[in-house]
């Protein structure tokens, strides 16, 4: 299997990804949560979340992230593959964008695609490592 293969068993489709962000140079502290990702075949993930959050703070200072991604269910899957992206971080908060995202689980948080707190991350990786059996591959043109 090709290493992009690979990365895409891992990350594309739902998973809970560990997402960090820093806020800026003269603070580069990582914040790191845990949220829920949508991972696409170019290898780009989106994660719903509120314009007045930290992390959309750390994002308009310094627009670069770092996630983990593991597509194990529990402890006995612990040996299971995973993935780290670093990434270039697009807000998206235009309506054609948030209505194609939009979906009913997101009711838990917004009242819909046109709640004003509603935004969409657009992760692009620039560097991807691959993990698995003790071994890391890395994927940088991507």
């Amino acid at each position: 299997m090709e290493l992009r293969d690979k990365i895409l068993d891992v990350m594309g489709g739902v998973n809970i990804s560990a997402f960090a962000t820093v806020q800026n140079e003269q603070h580069p502290v990582p914040r790191v949560r845990y949220v829920a990702t949508i991972g696409f075949p170019d290898l780009s993930m989106k994660i719903a979340t509120h314009k007045s959050s930290v992390k959309m703070s750390h994002i308009k200072n310094n627009p670069k992230g770092c996630i983990a991604t593991w597509n194990g269910k529990d402890f006995e899957d612990v040996d299971k593959p995973y993935v780290i992206m670093d990434t270039e971080i697009e807000i998206l908060d235009d309506e054609k964008s948030k209505n194609e995202f939009w979906d009913p689980m997101l009711e838990n948080y917004f009242s819909g695609p046109d709640d004003p707190e509603y935004v969409i991350m657009d992760l692009k990786p620039y560097s991807i490592e691959y993990y698995s059996e003790g071994k890391m591959e890395k994927l940088t043109s991507i």
